[in-house]
């Protein structure tokens, strides 16, 4: 399997956000898209670290777990995390449709009563 990187990484964010995931167990991927911030992640997080990534638009879904498996084929240091793949969307209200917004123009519409808490 080749590996698969993301496309783009916004790098002027790295210096602000990596503090938040360095040597942390757990990171959580919101809108996961290609898996930018997770392959950062991946490559400060200690071993038996766990990557959540939520990605609710299928496509984009799809991308992203093709992503993680390359990388855990590839990469040594992605092959000791357990990665978490969830196609849901996070939010703090439930059971309304929303739009959502993507590169290139495309949106889609994703209902919010996936899971409760």
């Amino acid at each position: 399997m080749d590996l698969i990187l993301p496309t783009s990484v916004e790098e002027f964010l790295l210096d602000d956000i990596t503090p938040l995931y360095k040597d942390k167990k757990t990171f959580l991927d919101i809108g996961a898209y290609e898996g930018w911030y997770s392959y950062l992640a991946i490559k400060e997080m200690p071993s038996g670290s766990s990557i959540y990534g939520f990605e609710p638009i299928d496509e984009l879904y799809k991308k992203y777990s093709d992503a993680v498996e390359s990388w855990k084929v590839n990469l040594p240091e992605a092959q000791d995390k357990q990665f978490i793949l969830l196609p849901y969307i996070v939010s703090d209200v439930t059971g309304e449709s929303i739009n959502i917004y993507t590169p290139a123009g495309r949106s889609s519409t994703t209902n919010l009563d996936c899971i409760k808490n």
